[in-house]
């Protein structure tokens, strides 16, 4: 069975760690980011595969937009849909929020996530 939860930014347990424990493997890991602190999120989301946290991603607002960001995928459930699943959850929850826009900081190669949900790419100078 494959289910979302939400989780809020402010909550620290055993979801935040495995958000934590999912971008560290991905973004830190695999894509060479460096994750100094944890941004202040709004809130995140995490896709489970039976019992397995397997997908993440966050929001962010600061008081004027709506950022989504971090939306990582472990390896192994890769295309499973379940990047896209992070994605419509985290717009849901922005638009249930009062968002007009939504912005998204978006790894080279994820472009398609956001391409399939409707969004358009904003080229800023």
């Amino acid at each position: 069975m494959v289910f979302g939860k939400l989780v809020s930014g402010s909550e620290k347990n055993e979801q935040t760690r495995q958000v934590a424990d999912i971008c560290s493997r991905v973004l830190e890991e695999e894509c060479g980011l460096k994750i100094e602190e944890e941004p202040e999120l709004f809130a995140c989301t995490l896709a489970y595969e039976g019992d397995t946290p397997v997908a993440t991603g966050g929001i962010t607002f600061d008081g004027e937009s709506y950022r989504i960001q971090e939306v990582a995928v472990l390896p192994e459930f890769r295309r499973k849909k379940y990047g896209d699943f992070i994605v419509r959850l985290l717009i849901d929850k922005a638009m249930l929020s009062g968002a007009q826009t939504i912005e998204a900081d978006v790894l080279q190669g994820a472009e398609i996530l956001f391409q399939k949900s409707d969004l358009r790419r904003r080229n800023l100078v």
